[in-house]
């Protein structure tokens, strides 16, 4: 947590991670899971727009991809900013209670796949 990555068009600041319950019954995590919340600060620091969402994010528990999912207040939403704005907000995924290691990825550049990766837990 606190890792700041310059894309040379934006930074990305990993700032928390936290276990999230939901008091909603209808919306738990499958048996032997658990929901993160991650939040993430997206700055524009390029000359245009930058199109920015949960989207751009990956997740990964001992290597292997986890479902993306919603579950609350402050989701990080899907926006274009612009140059000097911010996009910040929660992004959830569902990952096993035993999980050894937990990473995000972030997508830097759709064009070159280059990426970002915040460790959550190793």
């Amino acid at each position: 947590m606190g890792d700041v990555v310059d894309t040379g068009k934006a930074t990305i600041t990993f700032k928390s991670v936290e276990d999230y319950v939901s008091d909603n019954m209808f919306m738990q995590p499958e048996d032997g899971n658990k929901i993160i919340a991650a939040y993430f600060i997206i700055e524009n620091t390029g000359n245009s727009n930058l199109s920015t969402g949960p989207y751009d994010f990956d997740c990964y528990a001992d290597n292997s991809v986890v479902e993306s999912t919603y579950y609350g207040e402050k989701a990080l939403s899907y926006d274009s900013i612009s140059p000097g704005r911010k996009n910040e907000g929660y992004v959830w995924f569902e990952v096993p209670v035993n999980s050894e290691k937990i990473e995000i990825e972030y997508e830097m550049s759709w064009w070159t796949q280059e990426k970002a990766i915040f460790i959550v837990k190793e």
